[in-house]
């Protein structure tokens, strides 16, 4: 039976006519991770096989009494930087290579209640510090389509994962771009939802005021089964917020020229434009709208999310958690056989010797933003500029279902490319980052090639709680147009 590209739509569709057991799916992902993940480098940890294909058993067995679990049987993967129990948690960093974790994160727990499989957990860029991986601790992931490029980033190795078909569907977490940018680069659907409608729960923190949980699919539909099992609150994150009434469709959009002006990579304004034209031949009208706050966006990002980092690193010192430096452990405050003097050099060594260096520059540069003297003229402008971001983008909204816009100003990067000029690593992020700034959701789609045969992704923005809009809207136009079939 071929399990080549089956999505997690046809999965169940072939668990429930009898055609496809848990077992024998578990088995064809587990052998595709042992014969190619040591290329592509998308998993960074893999569970038991025994293990697995015990709780595949299971889940056939639950399927034949009747059981009703939504995902059951449906094997995933999750970004390091969730607790799974029983399961190491890095945040793509050494400094938490020791760790384990002691619960499951809500968004682990949801789909475990639904009888979802956790496969093992995906590479990442150090904690969430990059768009291409090449900043994990356990080396970059490698792009399905050319493994001489980037699979994106954060969340690389989920979308590589899923692309590779290593496993049905991934889980991500999205800061400025981060499950967007690698669904773009590795041609796979990644939706950043409504800031704070899926908990963060048991989610190792980049940016609190800007990060989302999310999934990666194959098609749309999956996304439409995915995202009402992870929506909702736990008690846990008190940013939880609730949206119950949908706003009715308008069947129109917004675009903007200052998106791709002259001197962008011509195929993705190329591409861009003819989207535009896609959505217009299925009926929409398209609203030409001026952009002024897309130059910035990064500018505002970077300020805030380095701030939020800084502030969200403090906690990790050794003491508690994570590496100590000497790796040594504290016995009764005998600072001297371990070879520092106080409290304070402790957690100097402990942090220099733990984080890689795209984290001591983000711990460095938000300390600075946050330094008296210097919050006023940087973080608390760059709030006020974030609150006119999303007020303008909110008038725009008011009166279309979406803002279309590219993912990144390009295909996939070539490795190595960004490491000797961070500036450009930062400007990937150019497009996505509005809706993190402005918490609103943000649904990536394959839209074509480039000459060299790499994807391009293309994204819809919506209003506040927009999220399920956002998936009809591309699931009828992946159903209506043909650029999803790489």
């Amino acid at each position: 039976m071929e399990l080549i590209g089956l999505s997690v739509k046809k999965i169940l569709d072939k668990y429930q006519s009898g055609e496809l057991t848990a077992v024998e799916l578990c088995e064809f992902y587990l052998n595709r991770i042992e014969k190619i993940n040591h290329i592509y480098n998308a998993y960074i940890f893999v569970r038991n096989r025994d293990q697995i294909l015990e709780e595949a058993r299971a889940a056939d067995e639950m399927r034949q009494q009747g059981s009703t679990k939504k995902l059951l049987g449906v094997p995933f993967a999750i970004k390091d930087s969730f607790l799974a129990r029983g399961t190491p948690t890095t945040a793509g960093d050494k400094y938490l290579e020791q760790t384990d974790s002691v619960y499951d994160a809500t968004v682990v727990k949801k789909l475990l209640d639904e009888g979802a499989i956790l496969l093992g957990k995906t590479n990442m860029d150090s904690w969430g510090f990059g768009g291409s991986t090449e900043n994990s601790a356990y080396g970059v992931t490698k792009n399905p389509f050319d493994q001489t490029r980037v699979a994106g980033g954060s969340s690389g190795g989920s979308a590589a994962a899923l692309a590779l078909d290593m496993c049905a569907f991934a889980i991500g977490e999205d800061t400025g771009g981060s499950i967007r940018n690698p669904a773009s680069f590795c041609g796979v659907y990644g939706l950043k939802p409504t800031y704070g409608r899926i908990s963060r729960f048991g989610c190792i923190a980049y940016a609190s005021s800007l990060d989302s949980v999310g999934p990666f699919a194959k098609t749309p539909e999956d996304i439409e089964i995915l995202f009402p099992i992870l929506e909702g609150g736990d008690g846990y994150d008190m940013t939880y917020v609730e949206y119950k009434n949908r706003r009715p469709l308008l069947k129109k959009f917004a675009f903007s020229l200052d998106l791709v002006p002259d001197g962008i990579n011509e195929n993705t304004r190329n591409l861009y434009l003819h989207t535009v034209q896609q959505f217009t031949d299925l009926g929409y009208e398209a609203i030409e709208v001026k952009f002024p706050v897309f130059d910035y966006t990064i500018p505002t990002y970077y300020i805030t999310a380095m701030a939020e980092a800084s502030t969200n690193l403090a906690r990790y010192h050794g003491t508690r958690y994570g590496h100590l430096a000497n790796k040594i452990k504290i016995s009764n405050y005998d600072f001297a056989s371990f070879g520092v003097n106080s409290w304070e050099d402790l957690f100097t060594k402990s942090r220099t010797e733990g984080f890689t260096n795209e984290a001591k520059k983000r711990v460095f540069l938000g300390a600075f933003i946050l330094s008296e003297g210097y919050v006023d003229a940087y973080y608390k402008k760059a709030q006020i500029i974030r609150n006119y971001i999303l007020h303008y983008l909110q008038d725009i909204l008011t009166n279309v279902d979406f803002i279309l816009s590219p993912v990144t100003p390009s295909s996939a990067l070539k490795i190595g490319s960004t490491l000797t000029n961070p500036l450009e690593m930062y400007l990937e992020d150019v497009y996505t980052v509005t809706a993190n700034l402005a918490g609103i959701p943000a649904l990536a789609f394959p839209a074509g090639k480039d000459e060299n045969s790499m994807p391009i992704g293309m994204q819809i923005m919506g209003n506040k709680g927009d999220d399920e809009n956002l998936i009809s809207i591309v699931k009828n136009f992946r159903n209506r147009t043909d650029n999803h079939k790489f």
